[in-house]
């Protein structure tokens, strides 16, 4: 799915995220998504507090102890593993 802009956007951005500038924390999230207070958590104290356990199984691992921000830096930059990491966490089918 192109945007306004004329270049694609990644699954992240299509699922919940509107960009505002580059920095990730100036970013405004959407319904389901994740509040601007939460991108300073760990992707496991995000995923403990507020995603069901069957998420571990499809969530890669290597992010556990990235803050969400950072992801979504990496996201950004191209790294497939961290925009299936933020998909995976925006869905609401793995919300408590």
């Amino acid at each position: 799915m192109g945007s306004p802009e004329g270049g694609q956007r990644s699954d992240a951005e299509d699922a919940s995220t509107v960009r505002s500038g580059t920095d990730p924390e100036a970013r405004v999230i959407q319904a389901g998504g994740i509040t601007k207070d939460q991108l300073n958590l760990t992707v496991q104290t995000f995923v403990s507090t507020f995603c069901v356990g069957s998420i571990n199984r499809q969530l890669p691992g290597q992010f556990m102890g990235v803050t969400i921000a950072e992801v979504m830096t990496q996201a950004q930059q191209g790294n497939s593993a961290a925009r299936m990491c933020l998909k995976l966490l925006m869905q609401d089918r793995f919300r408590k």
